[in-house]
């Protein structure tokens, strides 16, 4: 057209636009540059964009997540007196509803009306919609009335978003109210809004509630489909009934409705969370026959019952598997079996695991870190374990309370007590509240060297940051005491125990005992035990 005729025209450019912006997901990065570039082209031709090719490109702009260039794009725009509409508003309200920022989105709304274009029922349904979503019905309650005052009439989505949101917040009565008034107010209540009714008392566990309105959608005229039907079969894998589902998925294939990997993925999540890992199996092959792909949540959860039992070698047999089907393993999947590894004390083939990910360009997560240092910290690769502390911490993966832990005791049990405890402070810096079983690491380490004053003064502060010592704390000082000589320092942290309410365990009778401490008291209160 550009180089023989006929020149293209401003509704040519804007169909071109509409493509670019509404491409593969995949490709959106690629896709918004090609419309940035269409916008500058026009420009030079002296083709002028409407309200329409403006709007495109700012709905293409918030849809590679980038609300806040396509704001600025709009002010721009406005600057410029250059024709917007709602649909340009929308598009930007819209953008900032899905990245969670309802201010923002509120305040694009407000500024919308101040510029004299007036909301829709879109509009406003996108904001019902996101309030709903975080949990905020009073507000999406206060939009929907803002609607009918301006005489705007919601939609069934802006409706249905509303149902989704008392349902969300186990307000089912009002829920049940809305539907009912619905058709009062001439909607008729579509599949959508039966399945967010249903699904929310499937999740409170009614289900007569469940069934009445089953059978009402059927009356209706609505066929229950495959999503009715996995939200049944979810709420009967939550209360145990595993051998509903199965009859429940003979139901709906002798109704026409075929099972999705959804259906089939929580069954196996569910046969696998009970211990019964053949059957898991069993459903397994019984998807691939019938043409289902099982999915990354499906092979995760045989994987991590797999790793439970101590069976990782034959976890780790299905990754051929997955990658035969095209799916790439994820950051879950390998910790799960770098965790099972680990649990197996296998750290060379956890280590391999995590050479494998790295290479795969998967980056590790706390879990992944956590697992891998508990495991070197077990067999006293301390200088290892810390190396790898110090690259999650590189690579902008803070530690957790797990793995400070870990590490923490790593350092304990080989005596570092100046690293342990500087670890400990830096663990308190970051905003991670210390446990009873990290004070009770240093605590037991201060003792195995001796330092007395340290341990104790540890003891005490446990006690106010409310990190009650337990047994083996006690036992720690105990045994301490004893080693040094210091019975009687010894017996009065056993009459702390007691007077504390925690009951000592076997191997602090066995220290006192072998002491010789109180023999009588010690017996009697073993008695009173027994």
């Amino acid at each position: 057209m550009k180089n023989h005729g006929p020149r293209p025209n401003v509704y040519s450019y804007s169909i071109l636009m509409n493509f670019y912006c509404k491409g593969d997901i995949g490709q959106a990065d690629m896709d918004i540059s090609q419309a940035t570039e269409i916008l500058k082209e026009m420009e030079r031709c002296g083709v002028y964009p409407t309200v329409v090719t403006y709007g495109t490109y700012i709905h293409g702009l918030c849809r590679v997540g980038d609300a806040e260039s396509g704001l600025k794009f709009l002010q721009n725009l406005r600057e410029k007196n250059q024709p917007l509409n709602s649909q340009c508003y929308n598009a930007v309200i819209h953008g900032f509803c899905h990245k969670g920022m309802l201010d923002d989105a509120m305040w694009v709304f407000e500024e919308m009306k101040r510029c004299g274009v007036l909301p829709d029922d879109c509009s406003y349904s996108i904001l019902i919609h996101g309030f709903c979503k975080k949990g905020d019905v009073a507000k999406a309650i206060t939009l929907l009335e803002e609607m009918v005052i301006h005489k705007i009439r919601p939609s069934l989505v802006s409706y249905s978003s509303l149902l989704g949101g008392l349902c969300l917040s186990g307000q089912l009565d009002a829920a049940l109210e809305l539907f009912q008034k619905l058709q009062a107010l001439a909607y008729y209540p579509d599949q959508i809004a039966y399945n967010i009714l249903m699904d929310g008392y499937l999740k409170h566990g009614d289900f007569d509630s469940f069934h009445r309105l089953w059978m009402e959608m059927v009356r209706n005229n609505l066929v229950p489909d495959v999503y009715n039907y996995t939200s049944l079969v979810h709420a009967y894998c939550m209360m145990g009934f595993l051998e509903k589902t199965l009859e429940l998925l003979k139901l709906m294939v002798d109704g026409g409705v075929l099972p999705n990997t959804v259906t089939f993925s929580i069954i196996v999540d569910a046969y696998c969370k009970k211990g019964h890992i053949d059957e898991a199996f069993t459903l397994l092959d019984e998807m691939q026959e019938q043409g289902i792909i099982p999915n990354l949540f499906t092979f995760n959860a045989v994987i991590n019952e797999l790793c439970k039992e101590k069976k990782t070698e034959r976890a780790w047999e299905l990754f051929p598997l997955m990658l035969r089907r095209g799916l790439v393993p994820d950051v879950v999947i390998y910790s799960t079996l770098i965790d099972g590894f680990v649990k197996q004390s296998n750290l060379k083939e956890a280590f391999k695991l995590y050479a494998r990910m790295s290479k795969s360009g998967i980056a590790p997560n706390k879990v992944t870190y956590s697992s891998l240092i508990n495991g070197l910290c077990k067999v006293n690769r301390i200088n290892e374990a810390m190396n790898l502390f110090k690259e999650m911490k590189v690579k902008d993966v803070m530690p957790d309370g797990i793995c400070y832990t870990a590490i923490i005791a790593g350092f304990c049990q080989i005596g570092y007590m100046e690293k342990a405890y500087a670890l400990f402070t830096e663990m308190v810096q970051n905003g991670l509240l210390p446990d009873v079983v990290i004070y009770t690491c240093l605590v037991d380490g201060y003792c195995k060297s001796s330092r007395m004053d340290i341990a104790q003064q540890l003891v005490n502060e446990m006690t106010r940051h409310n990190a009650t010592p337990n047994e083996v704390t006690y036992t720690a000082l105990i045994t301490a005491y004893c080693r040094l000589g210091e019975k009687d320092k010894a017996l009065d942290v056993y009459n702390e125990m007691k007077k504390a309410g925690v009951l000592p365990d076997d191997v602090t009778y066995l220290v006192l005992g072998l002491e010789g401490l109180t023999a009588m008291e010690v017996n009697n209160q073993g008695k009173n035990m027994g």
